[in-house]
């Protein structure tokens, strides 16, 4: 990033479940060093508060069937080592998350991160941030990683517009069509290639004729 290889405010940092915490831990470091911020943030279900400390987890646990709190507490002592969980480089929600970009968070009903990722929302909203926020009722945690189909499709297609009208000069996602992919062109022809003027069939991308 600092040699200049992505241009700035035209890129994003994303990342799904402990990968969203990173990427919101990244760039705050980023933040606090003056160094390139990406234009957007976009984390699925992010596990942003290592402490979960939330009194509402218990409630949701039962009807969560991909998380639990005996899954994760092994995986975040582990992660943190002798660095308190609930210190802001883990957790960022207890840090100030003033001057980051704009945020897309999506979250799930059915996931025991969903309360962290609402006290996110409030904190990055009373910091000043702009949030762009998508709660799936009744989806599963990281369900748009699991496959493709509308309850995916879904949140995927807002986090891309989300992060595209971001960087779009008219404030609005950038809307150019794919270029199609066509076969290299020969730039000889076999021996054999037939006459133009024939109707027999030519050799796909023939250069020639």
């Amino acid at each position: 990033m600092s040699a200049g290889a992505l241009r700035p405010g035209r890129w994003a940092l994303a990342g799904d479940s402990a990968g969203g915490a990173l990427a919101l831990a990244a760039t705050q470091t980023l933040l606090a060093t003056q160094g390139p911020l990406p234009a957007a943030l976009v984390l699925v279900a992010p596990w942003v508060d290592l402490t979960l400390a939330d009194p509402q987890i218990p409630g949701t646990e039962p009807d969560d069937p991909v998380l639990s709190r005996r899954f994760l507490q092994p995986s975040a002592a582990a992660h943190a080592g002798r660095t308190p969980l609930g210190d802001h480089r883990l957790s960022p929600p207890h840090s100030d998350l003033a001057g980051l970009p704009p945020v897309h968070v999506t979250a799930r009903t059915r996931d025991i991160l969903v309360h962290d990722v609402r006290l996110l929302r409030q904190r990055l909203l009373d910091a000043g941030v702009a949030v762009d926020h998508l709660e799936e009722p009744g989806a599963l945690h990281a369900y748009p990683t699991l496959g493709a189909g509308p309850a995916a499709d879904r949140p995927m297609a807002a986090q891309a517009a989300s992060s595209a009208s971001t960087w779009s000069p008219i404030g609005r996602p950038l809307s150019r069509p794919a270029t199609p992919l066509h076969p290299r062109r020969r730039t000889s022809c076999p021996s054999d290639c037939p006459p133009r003027s024939t109707s027999e069939p030519r050799p796909s991308g023939c250069g020639r004729c």
